[in-house]
Order: C-alpha cells, then structure tokens, then sequence
C-alpha cells in the first residue's frame, strides 16, 4: 500500500527511492521527509489497521530526520506518541544514527 501510493515519496539512494523494508513483525519506512509524504503514510498505515487488524505500537515508533536537518522541534500530527528525537537506535542489528563520525 505504501509502495504504491505517489503521493508518500521515499528516501533516494543512488536514484533508487527506498520507502519500505521489512522483515517479520518489524517495519522500517523511509519518507522524504515532507509533511505531506508523512501525513499520507500514516493514512495508509490507518486503512492497513482497519482492514487486518494489526495495529502500530506507537511506544516502539522512532522517526529520525537524514538528509536535510530539521529543527528538533519539527513534530508532524502531534497528537502521535513516537520518539521524535531520537540520537539513533538499531533496527535488526543496523544502527541508524544523526550523530557523525568525525
């Protein structure tokens, strides 16, 4: 649903867009990072609930900004208890971090 969906655009590599990987009960989507693109994968992160059942665990959500730095104030639909601010953290066994090696 997410792949499909124009209107979330993902994070680019190499020219590649990259918007979802997954393995098992764990999900890792890369977004843009445009209010919009957000906005229109939590609608369809909603439908997918909806319909399966299955539900986000919104205590285990992180979102940390690559690419262009936001201020760290920068919350898109406050009204979501996830991790905003995150330094990094791992996704099965990969750590994801703001934090340069220099």
């Amino acid at each position: 649903m997410i792949r499909q969906n124009g209107h979330i655009k993902g994070y680019k590599i190499n020219g590649i867009e990259i918007k979802v990987s997954q393995y098992a009960d764990d999900a890792t989507i890369f977004l843009d990072g445009s209010e919009v693109a957000f906005e229109k994968c939590i609608e369809t992160l909603g439908e997918f609930e909806k319909y399966s059942g299955l539900k986000m665990n919104q205590d285990k959500t992180k979102v940390i900004w690559f690419g262009c730095p936001r201020p760290p104030e920068t919350i898109y639909l406050p009204n979501l208890q996830f991790d905003w601010n995150p330094r990094k953290f791992s996704v099965l066994g990969t750590t994801f971090s703001t934090i340069s090696k220099g």
